[in-house]
């Protein structure tokens, strides 16, 4: 994998950031990088801003290898198929070696068993 980064001002546009701490704690702005691959781990760094439910923390900031597992696609208006699901994921990544699932409510993309 190629190194990324994406970044966004305003809560789920296009990245949700939370923190979980006895319940899910928003917050508005992210900037995410993924360096380095190793498998099939990534090692990312994030920067989350901006408390949204007033958890008390203005800015928080973690990096480390991380296990890759999954990419979710969650959209307000479900798509009908995994094909459409993949179209709206391949807008933002590459999705090849990725197989998908309806998982009822979302689209989960894994790395096909080839791939791990």
């Amino acid at each position: 994998m190629t190194p990324a980064s994406l970044t966004c001002s305003e809560f789920g546009q296009p990245i949700e950031g939370s923190v979980y701490f006895f319940a899910h704690f928003r917050f508005d702005s992210v900037a995410l990088t993924i360096g380095e691959q190793r498998g099939s781990q990534l090692y990312v760094s994030a920067v989350v801003e901006g408390d949204v439910d007033d958890l008390g923390i203005s800015r928080l900031q973690a990096e480390g290898w991380l296990d890759f597992d999954s990419l979710i696609v969650a959209l307000s208006d479900v798509p009908a198929t995994v094909a459409a699901a993949r179209s709206t994921l391949e807008s933002f990544t590459d999705a090849e070696g990725l197989e998908g699932a309806h998982t009822g409510h979302n689209y989960r993309f894994k790395p096909s068993p080839a791939q791990t």
